[in-house]
């Protein structure tokens, strides 16, 4: 593995770790606002799933910007990002996400 690519394979291993960790906290506030019955606890779910999208979308740039050497661009430049992260590059990269 070249530099860049174990720098970009570190990268993404915190991110993945921090990925987890947002998981965690919707899980206990989406515990409290079922048990407390409490809508307010679902903003803080509502938050963290955003968060936790904005960070997926940062890791995807990463890596098509280090791998695949380009990045959509556009007014639909994030579902174009999911296509291409679905998509196979032959000799460079399996798909990223599955097409569903």
């Amino acid at each position: 593995m070249k530099g860049d690519e174990a720098a970009l394979a570190g990268r993404v291993g915190t991110e993945s770790q921090e990925l987890m960790w947002v998981v965690e906290r919707v899980e206990q506030l989406l515990a409290k606002a079922n048990e407390r019955q409490d809508d307010d606890y679902l903003d803080g779910v509502a938050l963290n799933l955003h968060g936790f999208y904005a960070d997926v979308e940062r890791i995807f740039v990463e890596i098509v910007r280090e791998v695949d050497g380009t990045v959509p661009s556009g007014p639909e430049w994030h579902r174009d990002l999911l296509i291409q992260m679905s998509a196979e590059l032959i000799g460079t990269r399996p798909p990223v996400i599955g097409p569903e």
